[in-house]
């Protein structure tokens, strides 16, 4: 199962078989790249599907809340900008 997350109407992350991923771009790629992220896969068991503009949140991010808002806030931002915002 897959949702979205949203703020003021705009889809900053998706969570999807219970793992989260934030919106990026070239502004934020390449931190949740040093982290080890890797980039959504909607079909991984069906074809070889990347969606290259929301990375999983690294895995210790969730464990700090204001640490987690930021990077949340910096997606929204990502997708803010995307939609022309």
């Amino acid at each position: 199962m897959e949702a979205g997350l949203y703020r003021e109407g705009t889809m900053f992350a998706v969570v999807a078989d219970d793992v989260a991923y934030l919106k990026v771009d070239d502004s934020n790629r390449d931190e949740f790249l040093r982290a080890g992220s890797a980039p959504f896969e909607p079909y991984p068991h069906k074809i070889k599907t990347t969606i290259r503009t929301y990375d999983q949140i690294p895995a210790d991010i969730p464990e700090d809340p204001g640490e987690l808002a930021q990077w949340a806030e910096r997606s929204w931002l990502v997708a803010r900008k995307a939609k022309g915002l």
